[in-house]
């Protein structure tokens, strides 16, 4: 057992938040020699019957138990690596009376393509949105896609990504990670028939090379290589980093933009002059992972205008590049390395040879550090 909090309710029963495998709340008589009496909640909380579907009785992450004078109970969930809070009450027969979320400060979300925007995606959670419902309540909390019993090498345990892609890849949904400072980018695939709603861990690139050092400081992840970049791919499907399962490269560049685009493929840009480099997608292994290669990375020069380059999307669709970075009309104005940049370009034709530059805009200079480059859907 694992108390995560203990309290007593309104008969003198001792009530433990159980935040091991059991995920629920163990009740006790503790007149003489403590005995169990009960529990409340579903065994194995958000893990048991479908994993990650959210329901009133399925607990995740217990750091909060509470009674009042009535028999009322309050629960809290904060999730696995502070996820946020989810308080709920429940009456004395154990219906919830009301919730409250406070979910992850820090956040961004994606919404899966082939569901126009009705399933949308953070990190953990899982959401869908009913448009036709009254405000307030249109958005519906539907999975926690977390499972750090199952899947403890889960980099969301370790690392905090903010900002989410979702994508089709053979008509299956895939999820990207990427953390505030473009250091590593993390690939979940999804197994609905074994683990319900969870996002499994499936690989990751590290865009950074620390030289003389490993490119994550720490136990974690195990067996990364001692130097040097790295993609990782999961490459016997048990969610964890073996030693065999690293693509090794000694390339000093430093990642600035990360983007995924809707074929699969990622693409980074590496600063200053350096260039982009390109991915493609060598397909699917038989686990269903994606396949990435530091021998297929295709390297592309950086165009003439940039000086620097910080962001990058492709849409391949329309063979249509939006690039961001600083130029010599419009050099940095303060040192910050996760700035966007000075102008924003759009280039048709990219993969042809008549590449056009389409248009170029200046950003306006602000003192708000943004770090973001967005373009509409319709692109």
């Amino acid at each position: 057992m694992l108390p995560g909090a203990i309290a007593l309710d309104n008969q003198g029963r001792l009530l433990v938040a159980e935040n091991g495998t059991l995920q629920q709340v163990l009740i006790y008589k503790i007149q003489d020699q403590p005995v169990q009496v009960g529990t409340f909640g579903h065994t194995g909380g958000i893990y048991g019957g479908v994993p990650g579907e959210v329901q009133d009785l399925k607990f995740y992450g217990l750091t909060g138990v509470g009674a009042d004078a009535q028999g009322n109970l309050y629960i809290n969930n904060n999730g696995f690596n502070n996820s946020g809070t989810d308080l709920r009450k429940f009456s004395p027969s154990g219906k919830q009376l009301w919730r409250l979320l406070g979910l992850s400060l820090v956040e961004n979300a994606d919404a899966d393509p082939k569901t126009d925007g009705r399933e949308v995606f953070t990190k953990y959670e899982q959401f869908l949105i009913d448009s036709s419902k009254p405000k307030g309540q249109q958005l519906i909390y539907k999975a926690y896609t977390l499972n750090g019993f199952k899947y403890p090498q889960d980099s969301r345990l370790h690392i905090s990504p903010d900002t989410t892609f979702v994508r089709r890849i053979n008509d299956e949904r895939f999820l990207f990670l990427l953390d505030p400072y473009s250091n590593a980018l993390e690939i979940y695939r999804f197994n609905p028939s074994k683990d319900g709603n969870i996002a499994i861990p499936a690989g990751m690139f590290v865009g950074k090379n620390i030289r003389g050092k490993s490119a994550i400081s720490g136990t974690w992840p195990p067996e990364q290589p001692e130097t040097g970049k790295w993609i990782w791919r999961d490459r016997n499907g048990d969610g964890a980093f073996d030693k065999e399962e690293y693509d090794r490269s000694e390339d000093s560049s430093s990642v600035t933009g990360w983007w995924v685009d809707s074929k699969g493929d990622v693409w980074t840009t590496l600063g200053d002059r350096r260039g982009i480099r390109h991915y493609p997608l060598q397909g699917l292994d038989t686990n269903g992972n994606p396949i990435y290669t530091y021998n297929s990375i295709q390297q592309e020069k950086t165009p003439l205008i940039f000086t620097d380059l910080r962001r990058i999307k492709y849409f391949p669709e329309s063979d249509t590049m939006y690039l961001s970075g600083f130029t010599a009309k419009n050099p940095p104005f303060a040192e910050d390395p996760q700035a966007p940049g000075s102008e924003i370009a759009c280039f048709d034709n990219w993969s042809k040879d008549n590449r056009i530059l389409r248009w170029r805009i200046v950003v306006p200079k602000d003192t708000i550090r943004k770090r973001e480059m967005i373009t509409a859907s319709t692109h």
